[in-house]
């Protein structure tokens, strides 16, 4: 999950009722090792893990492009080598198991916001029923377009095509009337 979510107290209870979680978490979210809220690693160290003493969670902090902190109560505290591309080109990594779970599962709520950064309506707005209408819009946009892409997954259509067909289909059949124009008729038509 993401680290809007996690917490120790909230993976205890999970764990309670047999469900795992794994997950990034933010250092300064309580119950977690002190260690973890200090650690300063550089890019290519080896990743800091606390178990705790129930053996029952596993708290991680490594340096990639940026800090990583996890938390998991499924999987192992073991170290993989992964290899990541980079500028330089393919290079091995060390990535704890828990990221390694963690990239191999994640998707939905990450998904979704990458989808929704692609064409955002940002609209500064007073009046907040219009902020969470046009967030519901763009939900639908999204869900419409994963769910399209599901059940065509031989056409190749990207986001922008979908959504001006959504367009289109809403407009489709709609007919504006002819105004009366007033005043001086023009000679030639326009």
């Amino acid at each position: 999950m993401d680290n809007f979510f996690s917490g120790v107290q909230l993976f205890d209870d999970l764990r309670a009722d047999n469900i795992g979680a794994c997950g990034t978490v933010r250092a300064n979210r309580k119950d977690l090792p002190s260690q973890m809220k200090t650690y300063k690693g550089k890019k290519g160290d080896v990743p800091k893990m606390w178990l705790r003493t129930d053996n029952k969670l596993i708290a991680c902090a490594w340096q990639d492009t940026g800090k990583v902190n996890m938390i998991s109560s499924v999987g192992n505290s073991g170290i993989t080598k992964v290899d990541v591309r980079s500028k330089s080109g393919i290079r091995q990594v060390l990535k704890p198991n828990i990221q390694v779970e963690y990239n191999k599962f994640m998707g939905g709520v990450d998904l979704f916001d990458q989808l929704c950064s692609t064409y955002p309506f940002k609209r500064k707005n007073k009046k907040w029923h219009h902020v969470i209408w046009h967030f519901l819009v763009e939900t639908a946009l999204v869900n419409g377009y994963i769910c399209y892409k599901i059940e065509n997954p031989d056409k190749k259509v990207n986001q922008r095509t979908f959504r001006q067909g959504v367009i289109d289909g809403m407009l489709e059949g709609f007919s504006r009337g002819r105004r009366k124009l007033r005043g001086k008729r023009h000679l030639e038509p326009t």
